[in-house]
């Protein structure tokens, strides 16, 4: 059992890891969906979200878990962006392969 405390550091911790991982993904989905003139580097858009998406998609899941139930609204936020940091590289291998 954690102190509130703790509980609520690990689950402000869980939303900065996901919500970094949101943010690759997205940069990541634009870089498959849009990658420029010669497009000789949008190929790594696909490996690079699924190697940074998924890492920081389960550690906030983790955090989470370990966090316990301090704030239910804090916990969902946490909760909706991990699972988006997880979905991200699917819809970025989605797009490169609809693309190519």
């Amino acid at each position: 059992m954690t102190s509130p405390r703790v509980s609520l550091a690990l689950q402000i911790a869980a939303l900065f890891v996901a919500g970094t991982g949101v943010v690759f993904g997205l940069l990541a989905a634009e870089w498959a969906a849009f990658p420029g003139p010669s497009g000789e580097w949008a190929a790594l858009a696909e490996p690079a979200a699924f190697v940074v998406g998924v890492p920081t998609g389960l550690v906030a899941l983790l955090l989470l878990r370990l966090a316990g139930r301090a704030s239910g609204r804090l916990r969902r936020a946490a909760l909706a962006a991990a699972a988006v940091t997880l979905a991200l590289p699917l819809l970025v291998s989605a797009l490169w392969h609809a693309r190519y």
